[in-house]
C-alpha cells in the first residue's frame, strides 16, 4: 500500500525518542512520617510499609511498627492525600488498647483502586488476620473477614480483573510461612473474590518438595495484569551453624490461581517438580547481629519478587545468602521466560538486606536496600535507592539515608531498622519507605529531607527533636520515612485521552490506562475539512469517517493535555492508520508534525486550520483506525512504535494502554435513519488477522456490556474466511474462537443487526483476547441518524466505494457512479425524493459494477454481494433503500479489501520479518544467525523510520543465499523461486510470495496444529 501526503502539509521536522530518559534525570523527595501533632513520639517504628492508590496517586497508606494508643482498639494507620508530601494517623488497623500490639502489616490497594487491603499479625500470638477497606478517605476501621491462625511475615498482594472472565473481582494473594500446618509450609492464602461481603479464603501450599524441619519465614507473591501469578520462597535443606541450607524457589500459575491444582505451571527444568530453583543449596543465617559484627539486626533471609506490568514473562527476584557467616549478601536477578531460567546477577550488594524491586510503566527498574557500611567502630546503616532505564546494564546509585550503627550518636537496642521495607511503582513513578534513625546529629539524608514533626530551627546549637509543645527535647528514635521519585514532572508529562466519559470523568493520563475500550472516545480524530468541530456534550470529538483522496483530503486532530501547567514545550505528532479490525498493522499517515504548549497551558486543543492533512490512497478503504504517537525530548514514546505492528503483538503488551504518549480510534460510523422500526437489517464488517508469528486459534470477544446491545432487536455475528461459519446471535460476554489461524492470516466478521423501534446509538465491541485479557479491540457504531443526514453519509460512501474499484480495479462504470453521487452531495439539501430517484436510476448500473467486481474472483461472493444488489433493487422507499444501500456498500467494500490482501499487503512487512526471525532462531543452518541479525535491523531501522517498505526487497536480496540453505534443508525450494526481488517489482506483490515461503518453512521447522 503506498502511502500519499500532501505537500501542502508544513512540516516540522523532530525524532521520535524510543528510549527512556536517564533515571538520574529524576527527583527524589523524603520526607518523615511522623505528623507534628506526634512529636512526643519516640518508639521504634520499624518495618515500614505503604500503598498507593494506582487511580489516585494522590492518596497513599502506610504502616510501621506503632504503638495503639490507650483506650482504642484500632492502631494507627499513616495516610497522605497529598501524594505524600504531609500525613496523618487514623486508627483504623484492628489491635488492642496501648502498647505494640499489632505486627508485621503488609498493605495493598486493589488495582481498580477501590479497596485497600491489609494483612497483619495480631499481639503475640502471632495470628494472621486479613482485613478490607473501602473507605477512600480511610477514616473507618478495618473490616475482619478470615479466620485468624498462628503464621508468620503476610505479605499481601491484590488485583483488579481488568481482563474477559470475572472482569471486575478483587484477587488478593497473603505469602506466609504457616506455623499451623506441618511441616510449616510456604503458603498463600487466596480469595479469589475478596470484594465481596465474606469472601473464601483458601490456604495453598505451594512448596511442592520436602523440606528439611520446615521452609524460611518469608513467602512473597506477585500478579500481572494478564493473569499470571508467581509465589517465591526459601525450601530449608539442612541446619548449619547460625542458619540453614536452602534453595530459592519460584512458582507460577497461569490463571489467577483458579484451577483445582493450583501454582504448578512452573516446574523445575532438572527435578519436573513444581517450582523453578533459582539458587540451590545456599546458606542462609538465623541469628541476631552483635553491635559489633551485624548493626544490632537480626539476619535471616531477605525476598522480594516484581514482574514488569507490560510483560508477564520479565520477573525480578531479590534473595540473599550468607557466605562464611558474613552478614548476608543480596542478589538481583531477571527472568525473561516467566520464571524459567534465571540471569546472572545483575546487583550483588554484600551486608545488605531489606531489599524491594519495582518496574515502572516505561521498564525502569528500581532497587532499594540497606546496607551495613563501613568497619567497626564505624558502621552505619545506608539506605540506597538504584535505577536502571537499560535492562539492568547500568545503574545510578542515591543514598536516601544514612546514621550509625554503633558507638556514639547511634540507637539504642536490637533490630532497630526490622526485617523488611517497601517500594512501588504507579505508572513512571516510585513510592517507597524505610525505616531509619531521627537523630538531628548523627543522621544524614544526602538526597534532601522534609521534616514533619517538630524539631529545633536550623542554626540552633542544639540540634534536636522537639516535643508537640515545641520546647521539651525528644529522645532520638526510629521513624518510617517516605520516599517518592518524580521521572517526569506534571508539566512535562503529556498524553492524549484514551477516553472521555464526560468533562469531569476522563482519562488523566494513568499508565496503563484503565479502561479496555481505549479506541471509541480517544482525543485522536478525522474530519474530512480542516476544522475540528466544537466538542460534543460530553467533551468528546466530533468524528468523520476518512475519505479517499480522489474525493479529497482528510484532516486528523489530536487533543494533548498535561497535568499542569508550566515551561513552553513544543510536542512532535506522528499520525498512523490501519484497516478497521483487531491484529492489523499500523502505516504512516505522512511525515511528523508538532504542537506548540505556552507556559500556561494544560491542553492544547486544535484550531480551525491546524489539522493535519493526510490522505487516503483512492484504493484503500475508508473503514480504518486513526492513531497517533506523541513525544517530547523529556517525554519520549514507549517501544515499540505502532508502526508496522497491531497493538497487542507481538509480544501481547497492550501498546496504547501502556504508554499515554499512544492513542488511537475506530473510525467507522455507520448510519442510518427513516426506517420507523421497519423489519430491515444491515450488515457491516471488520477484520480480524493473526500478528503473531505462530500459528493459534485466535479468540474474540463480544463486549460485555449488555446496554449498548439494547438499540438492536435483532443482531448476528458471522466468521467469513478460510474456515468460516453460520451466523450466531450477538450475546454479551460471548467468546468466539477462530481456529487455526496462519500467521499474517484475516478473517472477516460480518455484524447483521436490525434496529429496534425507537433504536438509539448502539456499540457492538470485538476484543482480540489472549490468555483471557483483551489485547485489542474494535467497536461496530450503528448509529441513528436525521434521515438527510444519513443519506448523504450513505452516498459519500457510495462516492468512497465506487472511487476504489476505479482505482484498484479499474473496472468500467465505476468512476461514473462515484461521479454521480458526488453530484447529488453538491445538493445543499437532498429529499427523500431525490435520494430515491438516485437509488432507482443508479440500480442497473450498480449491479453492473458489482458483478463485474465479483468476476474478479471467479465469482465467489463470500459476503452475498448478488443477493444484496437484487433487495436494493426490490427496495419501494427511500427509506428501506437507505439500510440496504449502505449494506451493499459495506459488502463490495469488504470484497475489495478481501481481494486486494490476497494479493498481497505491504503493511503486514514488517510481521514477515518478524515471522522469518523467529523461524531462523528455531533453524540449525550455518548461516541462520545471519537472517536472524539482518532481519533484527531491519524491523529496528524500520521502526525508527530509517527505512520503509522499499527496504524489504534488498533485504531478502542481501540473504539470498541464506534463504537458499535453508530452503534447500527444510524443502521450500519450490516456493523459494517465486521470491525473486529482481522480478516481482512491488513491495505488496513480494509480501505475498515471502509469506508463502513462509508458510512452507514454518511447515516443517516449526510442526502446529493446522
Amino acid at each position: 500500500m503506498e502511502i500519499h501526503v500532501s505537500r501542502r502539509v508544513r512540516v516540522v521536522v523532530s525524532a521520535i525518542m524510543l528510549f527512556g530518559a536517564s533515571a538520574a534525570s529524576a527527583q527524589v523527595q523524603v520526607v518523615n512520617m511522623i505528623p507534628a501533632a506526634m512529636s512526643d513520639e519516640s518508639n521504634r517504628d520499624s518495618e515500614p510499609y505503604v500503598a498507593v492508590n494506582p487511580n489516585n496517586p494522590q492518596l497513599i497508606a502506610a504502616t510501621a511498627f506503632m504503638i495503639t494508643p490507650s483506650g482504642s482498639s484500632n492502631g494507627p494507620l499513616l495516610v497522605s492525600t497529598n501524594g505524600g508530601t504531609s500525613w496523618v494517623t487514623q486508627n483504623v488497623i484492628p489491635s488492642s488498647s496501648g502498647g505494640l500490639n499489632t505486627f508485621d502489616v503488609t498493605l495493598r490497594f486493589n488495582s481498580a483502586g477501590t479497596a485497600l487491603y491489609a494483612a497483619l499479625l495480631r499481639n503475640s500470638s502471632v495470628n494472621l488476620e486479613i482485613h478490607r477497606t473501602t473507605d477512600m478517605t480511610l477514616t473507618t476501621p478495618f473490616t475482619t473477614f478470615n479466620t485468624p491462625r498462628l503464621t508468620d511475615q503476610p505479605y499481601v498482594y491484590s488485583r483488579t480483573v481488568t481482563g474477559w472472565f470475572d472482569p471486575g473481582k478483587d484477587r488478593i494473594w497473603i505469602g506466609n510461612n504457616d506455623a499451623a500446618a506441618n511441616p510449616n509450609s510456604a503458603t498463600l492464602d487466596q480469595s479469589l473474590d475478596a470484594a465481596i461481603a465474606m469472601p473464601t479464603v483458601t490456604q495453598i501450599r505451594i512448596d511442592a518438595g520436602m523440606p528439611v524441619g520446615r521452609d524460611n519465614y518469608q513467602v512473597r507473591t506477585v500478579a500481572h495484569p494478564d493473569g499470571h501469578v508467581y509465589g517465591a520462597f526459601y525450601r530449608r535443606t539442612g541446619s548449619i551453624t547460625g542458619g540453614y541450607n536452602v534453595d530459592v524457589v519460584v512458582v507460577r500459575d497461569d490463571d489467577w490461581g483458579k484451577g483445582m491444582n493450583p501454582f504448578r505451571d512452573l516446574l523445575d527444568s532438572t527435578t519436573m517438580v513444581a517450582g523453578q530453583h533459582v539458587a540451590s543449596n545456599i546458606p542462609v543465617s538465623d541469628t541476631m547481629g552483635s553491635s559489633t559484627a551485624l548493626g544490632r539486626e537480626w539476619w535471616g533471609g531477605d525476598l522480594y519478587l516484581s514482574v514488569d506490568p507490560n510483560n508477564a514473562a520479565r520477573v525480578y527476584i531479590s534473595y540473599s545468602d550468607s557466605q562464611s557467616g558474613a552478614a548476608r549478601t543480596i542478589h538481583l536477578r531477571r527472568s525473561t521466560d516467566f520464571g524459567q531460567t534465571w540471569s546472572a546477577d545483575l546487583l550483588t550488594i554484600a551486608s545488605a538486606k531489606n531489599a524491594a524491586i519495582a518496574i515502572n510503566s516505561h521498564g525502569t527498574i528500581a532497587y532499594l536496600y540497606q546496607r551495613l557500611a563501613g568497619t567497626s567502630p564505624n558502621l552505619r546503616w545506608e539506605t540506597r535507592l538504584r535505577r536502571s532505564t537499560d535492562d539492568g546494564a547500568t545503574w545510578n546509585d542515591e543514598l536516601l539515608a544514612d546514621f550509625p550503627a554503633e558507638g556514639t550518636g547511634s540507637p539504642t537496642g536490637s533490630r532497630i531498622i526490622g526485617d523488611y521495607l517497601n517500594m512501588v511503582a504507579v505508572g513512571k513513578h516510585f513510592y517507597g519507605v524505610f525505616s531509619s534513625y531521627n537523630d538531628q546529629v548523627s543522621a544524614t539524608f544526602p538526597a534532601g529531607i522534609t521534616w514533619l514533626r517538630n524539631r529545633a530551627p536550623n542554626g540552633d546549637p542544639m540540634p534536636r527533636l522537639l516535643g508537640v509543645d515545641g520546647v521539651t527535647t525528644v529522645t532520638p528514635s526510629i521513624d518510617p520515612f517516605f520516599f517518592r521519585t518524580t521521572e517526569i514532572a506534571a508539566d512535562a508529562d503529556f498524553y492524549v485521552r484514551d477516553w472521555t466519559d464526560n468533562a469531569t470523568t476522563r482519562d488523566h493520563g494513568q499508565e496503563p490506562s484503565v479502561r479496555n475500550d481505549f479506541y471509541s472516545t480517544s482525543d485522536v480524530w478525522n474530519r474530512r475539512t480542516n476544522d475540528p468541530q466544537p466538542f460534543d456534550g460530553n467533551d468528546r470529538p466530533q468524528v468523520q469517517d476518512p475519505q479517499p483522496t480522489s474525493m479529497g483530503s482528510n484532516f486528523a486532530f489530536t487533543r494533548v493535555t498535561r497535568e499542569a501547567s508550566g515551561s513552553a514545550a513544543t510536542v512532535t505528532l506522528s499520525y498512523l492508520y490501519s484497516d478497521g479490525g483487531v491484529g492489523v498493522p499500523y502505516v504512516s499517515a505522512g511525515p511528523s508534525t508538532s504542537v506548540s504548549f505556552a507556559a500556561g497551558d494544560t491542553a492544547v486543543t486544535p484550531a480551525a486550520g491546524a489539522g493535519y492533512q493526510w490522505e487516503l490512497p483512492s484504493g484503500a478503504s475508508n473503514h480504518v483506525c486513526l492513531a497517533v504517537e506523541i513525544a517530547t525530548p523529556g517525554d519520549p514514546l514507549l517501544s515499540p512504535s505502532l508502526l508496522g505492528h497491531a497493538p497487542g503483538w507481538p509480544t501481547t503488551d497492550l501498546l496504547v494502554v501502556a504508554d499515554n504518549n499512544k492513542a488511537q480510534r475506530n473510525m467507522h460510523v455507520f448510519g442510518f435513519g427513516g426506517m420507523s422500526g421497519a423489519e430491515e437489517s444491515m450488515s457491516m464488517y471488520a477484520i480480524v488477522q493473526n500478528a503473531a508469528t505462530r500459528w493459534r486459534d485466535v479468540q474474540i470477544g463480544i463486549g460485555q456490556d449488555r446496554r449498548l446491545l439494547r438499540p438492536l432487536r435483532v443482531a448476528t455475528l458471522r466468521i467469513l474466511g478460510r474456515t468460516g461459519g453460520q451466523p450466531r446471535p450477538v450475546r454479551a460476554g460471548d467468546v468466539l474462537t477462530l481456529p487455526k489461524m496462519a500467521p499474517g492470516e484475516k478473517r472477516w466478521v460480518e455484524l447483521s443487526f436490525t434496529p429496534g423501534a425507537s433504536a438509539g446509538p448502539a456499540r457492538v465491541e470485538i476484543l482480540e483476547l489472549v490468555n483471557g485479557h483483551p489485547v485489542n479491540g474494535y467497536a461496530f457504531a450503528p448509529t441513528p441518524m436525521p434521515f438527510d443526514q444519513a443519506i448523504r453519509e450513505t452516498l459519500v460512501q457510495h462516492a468512497a466505494t465506487f472511487n476504489r474499484i476505479a482505482a484498484a480495479f479499474g473496472i468500467d462504470g465505476a468512476k461514473a457512479q462515484a461521479a454521480a453521487a458526488l453530484k447529488v452531495l453538491e445538493l445543499s439539501k437532498i429529499t427523500p425524493a431525490t435520494y430515491q430517484t438516485f437509488v432507482k436510476t443508479e440500480s442497473p448500473a450498480v449491479g453492473s459494477v458489482a458483478v463485474a467486481l465479483l468476476k474478479t474472483a471467479g465469482g465467489d461472493d463470500p459476503f452475498g454481494v448478488a443477493a444484496a444488489i437484487k433487495r436494493l433493487a426490490a427496495a419501494t422507499s427511500a427509506g428501506v433503500m437507505q439500510p440496504r444501500h449502505l449494506s451493499l456498500l459495506n459488502k463490495l467494500d469488504a470484497f475489495q479489501t478481501m481481494r486486494q490482501k490476497a494479493s498481497g499487503d505491504a503493511a503486514d512487512i514488517p510481521q514477515n520479518v518478524r515471522w522469518q526471525r523467529d523461524l531462523f532462531l528455531a533453524m540449525q543452518t550455518p548461516r541462520a544467525k545471519e537472517v536472524v541479525e539482518s532481519s533484527t535491523r531491519f524491523l529496528n531501522d524500520f521502526q525508527r523510520k530509517k527505512v520503509g517498505v522499499e527496504g524489504f526487497a534488498p533485504l531478502l536480496t542481501s540473504l539470498d543465499g541464506a534463504l537458499q540453505e535453508a530452503a534447500e534443508k527444510y524443502g521450500a525450494a519450490q516456493t523459494l523461486k517465486q521470491l525473486d526481488p529482481s522480478t516481482v517489482k512491488s513491495p505488496t506483490a513480494l509480501q505475498k510470495v515471502h509469506r508463502e515461503f513462509l508458510l512452507a518453512l514454518d511447515a516443517i521447522v516449526r510442526p502446529a496444529v493446522r
